[in-house]
């Protein structure tokens, strides 16, 4: 298998996203003439993949590792331990709050200065399993955003694997100075 490049596959991204038809006859710079303009064939809406806010709840995975985010530590605040469960069938795992004293948890954040902070969780063999169940590449990292629920005084975190991106590591020039950022990108993984 070929490796792209992280300027094809942020290409092909693009090229994904805006596939843009309309001649330099037909653009526009005026406002709207009434709201059915934004329902029409020619409107694309953009992927909230790409408009992504460092404060949605969200979890990285390495090929060994998992991380939650501040924002998913954030949903429960009263515990560091959580367990999870897996829906093989629907693609999708769940996370619940949980106590030191459940025999599946998991410790997902510490404790500091009375909040609780992410930590990175060593889980190889989960995350293998799960990289093998989606097929996903062991070189690159995946992201998946969160969807919380709460049903009576249950909380619920729950992952749609589906809907993982990969998140490409690359150096930038900014300037005089290069700097090294992490860029999610909605990539198609089958």
């Amino acid at each position: 298998m070929k490796k792209r490049s992280f300027n094809e596959k942020m290409r092909n991204l693009l090229d994904a996203v805006f596939t843009f038809t309309a001649s330099p006859e037909e653009k526009s710079r005026s406002g709207l003439r009434d709201d059915g303009e934004t329902n029409s064939k020619t409107v694309q809406r953009i992927p909230g993949e790409l408009l992504a806010d460092p404060f949605k709840p969200k979890i990285t995975f390495t090929h060994k590792t998992m991380t939650f985010n501040t924002s998913c530590v954030n949903l429960f605040p009263d515990t560091q331990y959580v367990t999870i469960s897996i829906d093989v069938e629907k693609r999708r795992f769940f996370i619940e709050p949980a106590t030191y004293h459940d025999r599946d948890h998991l410790k997902f954040a510490n404790v500091k200065n009375g909040k609780n902070i992410p930590r990175t969780c060593v889980t190889n063999y989960f995350c293998s399993a799960l990289y093998e169940l989606m097929k996903w590449n062991p070189e690159t990292k995946y992201r998946i955003f969160a969807i919380y629920q709460v049903f009576d005084d249950k909380k619920i975190m729950v992952f749609n694997l589906d809907e993982a991106l990969e998140v490409f590591s690359g150096i930038f020039p900014l300037g005089d100075t290069k700097n090294e950022c992490n860029i999610p990108a909605a990539m198609p993984l089958n």
